[in-house]
């Protein structure tokens, strides 16, 4: 165990003990056998709907670099999704990316630029997301205003890098010329190859049908993201409007961006509970509905990544070894 799995651990430890260390397990478990858990299975077909979009929207995007199937798409999804609910760094793309490449044949470099793109449109959807929870909710706290607005620099920095990165791959050889500089030739080499493949997987959306066709796709996906967390609150029968999934899945998004350990045990549940205690409900209250909605995330995504892997005759350790040692092949 090395000192980042350390520190993730240790963040999630902290997480767990500020958002648990005054629970009252007596309201706790009122809260948890009252809830009304029928909710508990459209919660559950929306997050299977949502990964079965991201599929759907990975497909399209690699299809001008290379054709794929919905299917093996949105296996490698769940797969690679499945990696970060139960192994540590965060590997989950390095994983699709191994999974999608066995099964189309397609460069995991060319791949990786479709990831980055897929990253861009969830941020653009993110920061829409954001800007409407500010307008319904302006008494944000002030942290939480000013990563959303840090956010949206960062978010600018990469868009206009990658529009520049896509046009001039000459830019990012001689980038990679720069920061390979003290390294061998086959290291500088390797590099270049992965850059072009990288500049040709941003490629993938090249004209303005193409792009306003993944938009669509990534607003129907985030909106049935945002279903699922309407439905999980309705398990407790909070009697929140429709607007407070907007600020509860705003806070998840900064839970699952901060290290923690494998499945965002602790960051995700600190930052659900701190979303409803925010808007009024009672803190055991939240603590049920934040260990209710952790789980159906957690449970179908690891189930059914678990299941692609066997069908695909694909073993976990073959796969993070690859995506480790091999890197972009």
């Amino acid at each position: 165990m090395n000192k980042k799995q350390i520190a993730g651990i240790l963040i999630s430890l902290l997480f767990i003990y500020v958002a648990f260390r005054d629970i009252d397990i007596e309201e706790f478990s009122l809260a948890i056998a009252k809830a009304d858990y029928v909710w508990i299975l459209p919660a559950m077909a929306a997050m299977v709907l949502s990964f079965w979009l991201r599929g759907y929207r990975w497909k399209y995007i690699l299809n001008p670099v290379q054709e794929v199937s919905v299917r093996s798409a949105f296996s490698a999804t769940m797969i690679g999704y499945m990696a970060n609910n139960i192994l540590p760094f965060r590997i989950g793309d390095l994983v699709r990316l191994v999974v999608i490449s066995k099964y189309s044949g397609i460069k995991k470099a060319a791949a990786l630029g479709s990831v980055f793109i897929e990253r861009m449109l969830d941020m653009v959807m993110a920061l829409a997301i954001f800007g409407t929870a500010l307008i319904l909710f302006p008494k944000f706290p002030d942290w939480v205003s000013a990563a959303g607005y840090g956010a949206l620099i960062i978010f600018s920095v990469l868009l206009l890098f990658t529009f520049y990165g896509r046009n001039h791959p000459n830019f990012l050889v001689k980038l990679n010329n720069f920061a390979t500089k003290r390294f061998s030739e086959k290291v500088r080499v390797r590099g270049e190859e992965i850059v072009r493949s990288f500049s040709a997987g941003l490629k993938a959306v090249h004209n303005i049908k193409q792009l306003l066709w993944v938009l669509l796709l990534s607003l129907i996906l985030w909106t049935v993201n945002i279903s699922w967390v309407w439905f999980t609150l309705e398990v407790f029968d909070f009697n929140l409007p429709l607007s407070a999934s907007l600020l509860v899945l705003i806070f998840i998004l900064f839970a699952v961006s901060i290290p923690s350990a494998p499945g965002y045990i602790g960051t995700f549940h600190g930052f659900v509970i701190a979303s409803l205690v925010f808007m009024g409900i009672d803190s055991n209250a939240a603590r049920a509905s934040a260990v209710v909605m952790h789980a159906t995330n957690y449970i179908p995504v690891t189930v059914m990544g678990l299941y692609f892997l066997w069908r695909g005759n694909i073993t976990l350790k073959s796969a993070t070894k690859s995506s480790y040692e091999n890197g972009m092949d």
